[in-house]
């Protein structure tokens, strides 16, 4: 890896060629903080407090433009390199800080890089590489505990909810029948995904520790339905996540929809990408169009508590959702359904989810739901290993019935 001094001075001659690219408010410090940075090393500490803190004003005023519209790319990577500037000045001076904390703070701004501005622009893996350096020299692994939780569990069958069928299982398709004859509706393949490694080593969370190391925090939702206001998220220690997903803590906790495979890239070799993902096949939606991202493909991870609940929503994409570990129940229903699913307000963040309690709904109060989507609809037990398939716009709400972690296939 090239030495914090030249990474630094590539940086200051990065942005003093794009000052005018971004808002000159944000960067009107840049020139003399880099020019500061590149002759950092061997001076004294107290000079270095002072760049570390106009570093942190800088990164917390790239941090409130990210949830805007007015963010692009240089921003994003404006937010990246503040956070990897910061860690490098710590590292120019470690012969003055060898305060653990500091180190693991390191370690949680790189992960904000990663969360929050995707690390773009070949940035990831630099960052990464930069968490890998900290773990090694400077977060020693804590010693293996002996005893070994395990997220797997095995409780009684439970009841479907109310729908009209169930979604059909099957072997998986060749190519040219699901194109064919399968590509329209949703199906389950029993054991799709028996075959990875994560069916048996995401069961266990020292192996989840390990695989991240030291001091990584990752996004996660804090309440049981994302549509009340006293749902929240918060940037929380990898570790307490998981313990408190072992010892079912409330309030409930839920990383959804991330990518936490980006984040702890080697859970990607405990996978493998289903065929269907790239049969490519056709939609009747004329609105759809595939990710946009290099590989065509999104992949989340979703992890949580038994009881852990998705609301009725649509997504526009085709979904492969695999089930890693523990069973969840899947509820689905067409996509020409709208007002009969009684969306949230068209001007609200989430115009595409639901009211209903499709698990238990009122049947009462929704005649229109009775009569016309609960015949249409389909509801599944996913079991560990099994692999769900659904086409864009289909109605869908999941609720774990086990500490339950699954990844799904977007494209």
């Amino acid at each position: 890896m090239a030495t914090p001094q030249s990474i630094l001075q590539s940086l200051l001659e990065y942005y003093s060629n794009r000052i005018t690219e971004l808002d000159i408010d944000l960067l009107a410090p840049s020139k003399e903080l880099l020019s500061s940075l590149s002759q950092l090393e061997g001076r004294d500490a107290s000079h270095a407090e002072g760049i570390i803190d106009t570093l942190s004003k800088l990164r917390s005023s790239t941090y409130a433009l990210l949830p805007s519209r007015s963010c692009t790319i240089p921003h994003r990577q404006l937010y990246t390199d503040t956070c990897i500037a910061q860690t490098l000045t710590h590292l120019l001076l470690q012969s003055e800080n060898q305060d653990e904390m500091i180190w693991l703070e390191c370690t949680r701004l790189l992960d904000g890089a990663i969360v929050f501005a995707g690390a773009p622009g070949n940035r990831m893996a630099f960052t990464q590489s930069l968490i890998e350096l900290l773990q090694e020299t400077k977060l020693p692994a804590d010693a293996p505990v002996q005893r070994q939780d395990t997220l797997s569990v095995s409780k009684p069958a439970i009841p479907l909810p109310p729908c009209g069928s169930q979604v059909p299982k099957m072997q998986e398709p060749d190519m040219m029948s699901f194109l064919s004859q399968h590509c329209k509706r949703p199906f389950v393949i029993p054991a799709g995904i028996k075959h990875w490694p994560a069916v048996n080593s995401w069961t266990h969370c020292a192996y989840l520790k390990a695989i991240a190391g030291r001091g990584r925090v990752v996004p996660v939702e804090i309440g049981k339905d994302y549509r009340v206001d006293s749902w929240t998220q918060e940037m929380m220690k990898w570790e307490d996540f998981l313990e408190r997903i072992e010892n079912g803590s409330e309030p409930t906790v839920y990383l959804a929809q991330h990518s936490l495979l980006s984040q702890f890239p080697r859970l990607r070799d405990d996978i493998v990408i289903p065929d269907i993902v790239y049969y490519s096949p056709p939609c009747d939606d004329i609105a759809y169009s595939p990710p946009t991202n290099e590989d065509g493909v999104v992949l989340n991870a979703w992890l949580g508590p038994e009881g852990t609940v998705s609301p009725a929503h649509q997504d526009p994409y085709f979904n492969c959702y695999a089930q890693v570990v523990g069973r969840k129940t899947v509820w689905l229903a067409p996509p020409e359904f709208k007002a009969e699913m009684h969306p949230l307000p068209s001007h609200s963040a989430l115009s595409n989810t639901s009211s209903l309690d499709v698990f238990n709904p009122d049947l009462d109060k929704y005649p229109m739901f009775q009569s016309k989507v609960l015949k249409e609809s389909m509801a599944v037990t996913l079991q560990p290993g099994d692999l769900l398939y659904f086409p864009p716009r289909w109605w869908h709400a999941m609720r774990s019935q086990d500490k339950s972690f699954s990844i799904s296939f977007w494209f």
